[in-house]
Formats: structure tokens, C-alpha cells, sequence
């Protein structure tokens, strides 16, 4: 459903064992790159996603022992794309309820505003994907003058960076007092 969102239009589905073992032919199906992008294909991401040269490709470089002792661990291997500036979205439902800008290459929040045009974006997003969650978070990227979407990840495993930290939490409160069957809470402390 969100193929005609996603950054990448070409990618491939093996393992870390898979992969590693037998490289080319994995490669073969994306145009054979030198360096290629990596991450899990989980919503735990028991690595985090990277950029790897082709000569460097090992159970090490995707971390193999470190963070996971599956060698099958599902992956998603991707042709490399430039990517500029990146937005993280909390998610709740079809609404977008806080953004921020971020540089991953630091894992760190930006300074820069969210434009109009990028929430415009994930608000589309948003609303024509089923949740996979009651919140969960939205990555996009501007690329090549292009706002795409990167991946979709679970609320509780990413970092917030300058999302609005009180519109997460309201809107996780009434979520779980609705659970709960609470109509009226008290207001945030």
C-alpha cells in the first residue's frame, strides 16, 4: 500500500546468513551495487539500518553476536539513495500528533522547522495506510527535491528527538483511558 510513497523502488528480502554467504546473487536483483543499504525487516530492528561496501560485507558489519545471535534474521537490502534533510512523525491513528526534523547520520534532533509541505506529506501518508499500531512513528526524507517516505516504526523503539513530548503523551493517555473505559482524565502533570 505504500509502494508509491517509499524511497526506494527496487529491494530485496533474505537473511543476514543468506546475504552474507552468497552476496551476488542477493545484489544481482537491485543492479549488483558496491555499497548498499541494510536494516532488519522488523519492527524490533535489532540493528540499526546502514550503508555497507560491498568488500566489507561480514555477520560483523550487520552485527551479528551483538545485538542478535539469529543468523536467519530477516533483512531488507536496498540500492543506496542521497538523502537530505529527515523528519520523524508520531503517528496516532490517520493523524499526525508531533514532528521533528532530524540528522541521522548523528542521531540527533535538527534545528530546522518541519515544512508545511513534508507534514502535508506525512498527513497523505498517514491517512491512506492502515496503523499498524495506535501510534507508531512515520520517517520521510527529502530526496533529490523529492519528499519520500523512508520506513514506518514502532512508537517504542525510536528515539522522539523534538517531537512535542506533551501531544505524544495526551494522546497516549486517552488512548489508554479509552482502553480502559475512562471518559474524563485529569490533566497532564
Amino acid at each position: 500500500k505504500a509502494k508509491s510513497w517509499l524511497l526506494h523502488e527496487k529491494w530485496i528480502f533474505s537473511t543476514v546468513s543468506e546475504f552474507v554467504s552468497e552476496p551476488d546473487r542477493c545484489l544481482a536483483e537491485i543492479g549488483s551495487p558496491e555499497s548498499f543499504f541494510v536494516r532488519p525487516d522488523s519492527a524490533l530492528k535489532p540493528f540499526s539500518g546502514r550503508v555497507i561496501q560491498r568488500d566489507k560485507l561480514s555477520f560483523e558489519a550487520l552485527d551479528y553476536g551483538f545485538y542478535y545471535e539469529d543468523r536467519n534474521l530477516p533483512i531488507v537490502i536496498t540500492p543506496v539513495s542521497d538523502v537530505g534533510m529527515e523528519w520523524r512523525f508520531v503517528i496516532s491513528g490517520k493523524k499526525v500528533i508531533a514532528s521533528s526534523a532530524y540528522e541521522a547520520s548523528e542521531r540527533s534532533e535538527s534545528n530546522s522547522k518541519c515544512p508545511s509541505e513534508v507534514i502535508d506529506y506525512a498527513k497523505e501518508v498517514a491517512m491512506n495506510l492502515i496503523p499498524p499500531d495506535p501510534v507508531y512513528i512515520l520517517d520521510v526524507c527529502n530526496a533529490g527535491g523529492n519528499i519520500k517516505l523512508i520506513e514506518i516504526n514502532p512508537f517504542s523503539g525510536a528515539d522522539l528527538y523534538a517531537c512535542d513530548r506533551r501531544a505524544i503523551i495526551s494522546t497516549v493517555e486517552d488512548i489508554l483511558m479509552a482502553r480502559e473505559g475512562h471518559r474524563d482524565r485529569e490533566a497532564p502533570h
